[in-house]
């Protein structure tokens, strides 16, 4: 098993190198303003972060 600390690290790297630095650049050439874009992906790492632990720490199930 994945420990949580582990798993919150990863995600939050895959988040930081994928989704962040997506968003910062679209939003940056379509003009959005910031607040738009900060909450947008801060939205974004909720999920990824959620996402992580569920998959990563939750128990398998063995049948």
């Amino acid at each position: 098993m994945v420990p949580l600390w582990g798993t919150i690290v990863t995600a939050v790297l895959l988040w930081a190198g994928f989704t962040a630095a997506r968003f910062v650049t679209h939003d940056a050439f379509e003009g959005r303003p910031t607040g738009l874009t900060a909450m947008n992906i801060a939205h974004e790492l909720v999920t990824v972060v959620v996402m992580a632990v569920l998959i990563g720490v939750w128990p398998p199930v063995l049948g």
